[in-house]
């Protein structure tokens, strides 16, 4: 996923010995029921998790090339470097007028397409763009809602009128 390319938890800071050792982060996400819009769900889900992560304080020896705890009595850990917060906004679309926010399952599937955007809450820049349409039929003219400027316009325009609180701990 892309919430270590977005900057969302910085690379470096998974660092434990450069060369050597890096914390390695795994999340497995289990939908138990799918009602629509599963990947801002699970975005969501994914940011919550990493925002209350936490890793031991640890060093590398470099003459035994081991990984010690910093105090092994009473192990400390620390919360993982969280440098910003992200938002998934998925959006149904059924022609370039018609955009539906936040689509349950039903209107995911009856519409012609969707397209989800993963926003940096602080900074509101555009950190992934992902978009499911049918292919154009050969026989028609008319264009994919993909395909037309405004419906990217429309959707950020949403986005910034009602922005998520923010989550920040």
């Amino acid at each position: 996923m892309f919430t270590f390319s977005s900057g969302f938890v910085p690379l470096n800071s998974l660092v434990i010995a450069p060369g050597k050792l890096v914390w390695v982060v795994y999340i497995d996400i289990v939908c138990l029921s799918n009602d629509g819009n599963l990947f801002d769900a699970s975005l969501s889900a994914t940011t919550s998790a990493l925002k209350s992560a936490r890793i031991p304080v640890v060093s590398f020896d470099h003459e035994t090339q081991s990984l010690k705890l910093a105090n092994p009595t009473h192990p400390e850990t620390v919360p993982l470097a969280i440098r910003t917060s992200i938002s998934g906004y998925t959006f149904a679309l059924y022609d370039r007028s018609t955009i539906l926010p936040d689509p349950c399952l039903f209107e995911e599937d009856s519409a012609a397409g969707s397209v989800t955007l993963v926003v940096d809450d602080d900074s509101r820049n555009l950190v992934h763009l992902s978009f499911a349409a049918p292919a154009p039929s050969p026989d028609s003219d008319s264009p994919s809602p993909l395909s037309c400027p405004a419906v990217l316009d429309a959707c950020f325009k949403i986005i910034h009128a009602n922005p998520r609180p923010s989550s920040r701990a």
